[in-house]
């Protein structure tokens, strides 16, 4: 098991962090680092996972909001129509089921 760091423990403040393993919850890990990660998370997350497997994530993720993918998609350079939160479906989905 490929544990995370202590250092990374409040970003992960409604998980145990002793049973993340980088493998088997490599998106989860990387959805939440890229939401809310500081400059350490984001420097261990670019460290530790290949950026393919960062731009997947980015790519497919339901996590992330709109301002977060937006921003990522310009860092990473992945065009906004490939990122499933950014598309016009998705976010008519996400307003009519958190409608005030």
């Amino acid at each position: 098991m490929r544990r995370l760091p202590r250092y990374l423990k409040p970003h992960f403040w409604d998980v145990d962090i002793s049973r993340l393993d980088c493998g088997r919850h490599g998106r989860f890990i990387i959805e939440r680092l890229l939401e809310c990660g500081d400059d350490p998370a984001l420097a261990w997350l670019m460290e530790r996972f290949p950026r393919a497997r960062i731009v997947q994530a980015l790519k497919k993720s339901r996590q992330l909001t709109p301002r977060s993918a937006g921003f990522w998609s310009l860092i990473l350079g992945v065009n906004r129509k490939e990122i499933l939160c950014l598309t016009k479906s998705f976010q008519a989905a996400r307003k009519k089921f958190w409608a005030a």
